[in-house]
């Protein structure tokens, strides 16, 4: 189960980088757009949904990999939201204690997801797709006020 099948062109990297970060940081400034959160969910699905579907099969056939990756993902989401959390509540007060947690747990997994399936293959994008969902699970346990 390789994550790194071919080396990267750079030219292709600027190229991603352009179209995925700079273009849509521009456009942005001008498109002013009402229900932005169900947008983006939308879109999140169109980044999610093809990933799982390619790389349906590594999820039964790999499953010591994908339990690794969880485990790894979960410590790096969770268990770092959870420590900021903790800090920051006896530091700043709760609620800028929640805001330093999802900053340090989140991280832009939907370009990573798509970089890494561009510039390498599929699979190279499944430690993100993983850790997507340590990322919501997070959410729901701020959310819920279980932590």
């Amino acid at each position: 189960m390789p994550f790194f099948s071919k080396i990267i062109d750079v030219i292709e990297l600027i190229k991603s980088v352009l179209l995925l970060i700079i273009l849509p940081m521009i456009l942005s400034r001008f498109i002013k757009v009402k229900n932005a959160n169900e947008i983006i969910n939308v879109l999140f699905f169109f980044v999610i949904f093809p990933i799982v579907g390619a790389d349906r099969n590594i999820f039964f056939d790999h499953l010591n990999v994908i339990a690794l990756l969880s485990v790894l993902m979960a410590i790096r989401t969770i268990a770092t939201g959870w420590i900021i959390k903790f800090i920051g509540e006896r530091k700043y007060g709760r609620e800028d204690a929640i805001t330093y947690s999802l900053f340090a747990a989140f991280k832009n997994e939907g370009l990573v997801m798509i970089l890494a399936a561009s510039l390498f293959n599929e699979v190279a994008a499944i430690p993100a797709l993983i850790a997507t969902i340590f990322e919501l699970i997070w959410v729901a346990f701020i959310e819920l006020n279980l932590v």
